[in-house]
């Protein structure tokens, strides 16, 4: 499979594969906002196309290119949707870590605080997981919280109910 670049506006045509691969909605997005892409082809290719991998791309900086080259620093994405999904990259570094604690020998996690996991991969992509899925319903709690404010307020009209329903 081809790595594409997520691209806004006329470089692209909108291309979204959630229902081929997982995060395949948001991951691409999440790539070209925070990590950046290079330049690919040339403008007289015309936009590119996701579905035979050429076309234009400009060059675009990441929110983190700073870090990534003025400071030579190591910026690793590692996205999680708020249903407790992992993309792969997170889930490949998660395993990484796991095969690091077990080589060093020093994992001072205490398993015995969940029912299931019993060893580093499972019970830190559990933790990872449940995090996620808590601070999404928290946001979403927030934000009813201030629609219910601003209506109060006054800042949002009264809509009448629809006839007939």
């Amino acid at each position: 499979m081809v790595k594409i670049p997520f691209l806004p506006g006329k470089y692209t045509k909108g291309y979204k594969n959630g229902g081929s691969y997982a995060f395949g909605n948001t991951e691409e997005q999440l790539k070209w906002k925070v990590l950046g892409t290079r330049q690919r082809g040339v403008p007289q290719q015309g936009a590119f196309n996701h579905t035979t991998g050429s076309g234009f791309v400009p060059a675009h900086d990441g929110d983190y290119v700073d870090a990534i080259k003025n400071r030579k620093a190591t910026v690793k994405l590692l996205a999680h949707e708020t249903f407790g999904g992992m993309s792969p990259f997170a889930s490949r570094h998660l395993r990484r870590l796991g095969r690091a604690a077990e080589e060093s020998g020093c994992d001072p996690t205490d398993y015995s605080r969940s029912y299931t996991a019993r060893s580093f991969v499972p019970y830190y992509a559990q933790r990872l997981s449940s995090a996620s899925v808590i601070n999404g319903a928290a946001g979403i709690h927030r934000s009813t919280d201030k629609l219910r404010t601003d209506y109060l307020n006054g800042a949002i009209p009264n809509v009448p109910a629809p006839q007939g329903a």
